[in-house]
């Protein structure tokens, strides 16, 4: 099965899917994807990030949250789990029982 690369909002260089732990992505405008130690340098100037802002959105980023993500992701892969980093999660109002 091929996986399409991504790329580093960086540096631009290729992300390939399969290294869950190479990356992290910005889970509220979904269009920032960038290597764990690209962003980092962008968010500390100091050692250890803490936060940071999105360089495509804006929004405050907590990097523990990001790192979260990246070992879930990391253990889908591990696990043989597909993930679609584009597919919005889907709501089926047809499980809810009307009355």
């Amino acid at each position: 099965m091929d996986i399409e690369p991504m790329h580093c909002y960086i540096c631009s260089e290729t992300i390939e899917k399969d290294d869950a732990l190479d990356y992290v992505l910005c889970d509220l405008c979904n269009d920032m994807t960038s290597h764990a130690s690209c962003l980092s340098k962008d968010f500390s100037d100091q050692g250890i990030p803490v936060y940071g802002y999105c360089p495509n959105c804006a929004k405050l980023l907590v990097w523990g949250d990001l790192i979260k993500a990246s070992k879930l992701r990391n253990k889908l892969v591990e696990d043989g789990i597909s993930f679609d980093l584009d597919q919005e999660p889907s709501n089926d109002s047809s499980s809810t029982e009307r009355q």
